[in-house]
């Protein structure tokens, strides 16, 4: 098994935890309270990476920390629009295989920037998730009575913060590559976590937080950082041990597939038929993205 391979698997479980504990705060605490606590999770994963002996290693400093940075606000600015959706009622058994289809995006901009080829079954995993997003755009999460508008509402409103959570992914999963081609794995998950630092204190000054929520919801936002934070550590390894950007994300994506099965037990949530085939194409796309059948990307 290649080691891009085990890295990617490693970080696909760090998600697939993380989607459970990030649901159970959201529905506890403030969208804005998870993303800045559960910051604070991050901390020690980038403290170890910091004792890499190829640290400080890399052919441009400033130009893969720039992309490590950017990397680090736009994933805070997703994760903001994912907790704030969880917020807002959207059931994790949903809202993670929707978001979960980033790669759409991730494989478009590695098309575009990177010159990385879109195989055959790359296409129709495209068209499997794009026919998912579909299906989820007309669930109804139960609650109401047909017609009902407001909750009609709401629920375009987690769909499109779900939109935004997809786009930043998608985008960062490019520029996660990007970051590791000039500098090293550990210096680039620092940088990252110095950027979601930098995100929570702007937070911090312009919304007010209540910081006195308890241990037991302390520790739960520590642990929603710690595994991001491996999840992310874990991706950016994966890219210099020979992951191809549409590779290495769409197998990252595939997360979901853990939070969704301990998500309907734990949470009560149902599985109509619609949004039952939804879940499984978007299950599906992932693999089948996965799936590599085109030819080497050229060389820059």
């Amino acid at each position: 098994m290649p080691l891009w391979l085990v890295y990617s698997l490693l970080a696909v479980l760090g998600f697939g935890v993380w989607g459970l504990f990030s649901t159970v705060a959201s529905q506890r605490l403030s969208p804005w309270q998870v993303q800045v606590f559960s910051t604070f999770g991050m901390v020690p994963v980038a403290a170890a990476a910091a004792f890499a002996k190829d640290f400080m290693k890399g052919n441009n400093l400033r130009r893969g920390s720039g992309w490590a940075l950017f990397t680090g606000v736009g994933t805070a600015v997703a994760n903001v629009a994912l907790f704030t959706a969880l917020s807002r009622g959207a059931e994790a058994s949903i809202i993670f295989p929707l978001t979960g289809m980033f790669p759409l995006v991730t494989i478009f901009v590695a098309w575009v920037f990177l010159r990385e080829r879109v195989g055959r079954f790359q296409k129709i995993g495209i068209g499997m998730a794009l026919v998912a997003i579909l299906l989820f755009s007309m669930v109804d999460s139960g609650g109401s009575e047909p017609g009902d508008i407001d909750h009609s509402l709401q629920r375009w409103i987690w769909m499109g913060l779900s939109v935004i959570c997809l786009l930043g992914w998608g985008v960062t999963g490019v520029t996660q590559k990007l970051a590791t081609r000039d500098i090293s794995n550990g210096l680039s998950i620092v940088v990252y976590v110095v950027a979601n630092l930098v995100v929570a204190a702007v937070i911090t000054i312009v919304h007010p937080l209540e910081w006195s929520i308890g241990w037991p919801a302390w520790a739960l936002c520590l642990a929603v950082g710690v595994c991001f934070g491996l999840g992310t550590l874990f991706l950016f390894a994966a890219y210099p041990a020979g992951g191809k950007v549409s590779i290495v994300s769409t197998l990252g994506s595939l997360y979901p597939a853990i939070t969704v099965v301990f998500a309907v037990p734990l949470f009560g949530e149902r599985v109509t038929l619609l949004k039952g085939i939804g879940i499984v194409l978007a299950l599906a796309a992932g693999v089948v993205l996965s799936r590599d059948s085109s030819a080497p990307a050229p060389s820059l």
